[in-house]
C-alpha cells in the first residue's frame, strides 16, 4: 500500500461531503485564487497554518507536500493531479488525523472549477474521510459548517486581488 492511498480501516465508515458554490469572477481568476499557496498560507484563521514543503514556487503543482495543522488537526499530504484551470487533487497520507487518529481520517480533497455563462464560475469541493460510525453525522454537520463559507471567501479573495492587479489572465 502506498502511504497516500489510504485503506480504509476495520471499525470506520466512509463519508463523502461535496458542496457547490456559483463565484462571480471568472474561472481562470478562480483558479488562480484556488492553486495559489498563499491563499491558504496567508488566509488561516490563528492557530491554524497550512505550509508547503517547497515554499520557493507561487503554485501548487502535483507531488508537492503540504501540511494543514493546528489544534487538534494533522492533515499532512500531497498533491496529486492538477489539471490546469479545471481540478486539483490532495490526497491525505495515512496518519492524517482531526479530533484524534482513533476518530476521523481525511484521506482526499478534490476541487473542480467550471466555467458559467456570464463569465461566472462553478467550484465543487469534495472532502472524503473515514469516520468511526457514532461521529459520522456530527462530521457532517462540522463539515456543513467549515465549508458553508468557502464560497464567499474565494470570491472576495479573488475580487480583492483582480482589483489589486495580483491575478492576470488572458482569455
Amino acid at each position: 500500500m502506498n502511504h497516500y492511498n489510504q485503506e480504509m480501516t476495520v471499525g470506520f465508515k466512509e463519508h463523502s461531503l461535496t458542496k457547490d458554490f456559483i463565484l462571480n469572477c471568472s474561472s481562470e481568476s478562480v483558479w488562480d485564487s484556488l492553486i495559489r499557496k498563499d491563499t491558504f498560507t496567508l488566509h488561516q484563521i490563528w492557530p491554524y497554518r497550512v505550509e508547503f514543503m517547497n515554499d520557493g514556487t507561487c503554485e501548487m503543482s502535483s507531488g508537492e507536500e503540504n501540511i494543514h495543522h493546528g489544534p487538534f488537526m494533522s492533515f499532512v499530504g500531497v498533491m496529486g493531479t492538477v489539471e490546469r484551470g479545471c481540478y486539483r487533487d490532495l490526497k491525505y497520507y495515512y496518519g492524517s488525523y482531526f479530533l484524534s487518529f482513533r476518530l476521523i481520517r481525511p484521506y482526499r480533497l478534490q476541487i473542480w472549477v467550471k466555467e458559467l455563462e456570464d463569465r461566472r464560475t462553478a467550484v465543487t469541493v469534495r472532502i472524503d474521510s473515514y469516520v468511526k460510525p457514532y461521529l459520522y453525522n456530527a462530521w457532517t454537520f462540522m463539515q456543513n459548517i467549515f465549508w458553508s463559507g468557502f464560497g464567499k471567501w474565494i470570491d472576495r479573495l479573488t475580487k480583492k486581488r483582480i482589483r489589486n492587479q495580483e491575478i492576470t489572465y488572458t482569455n
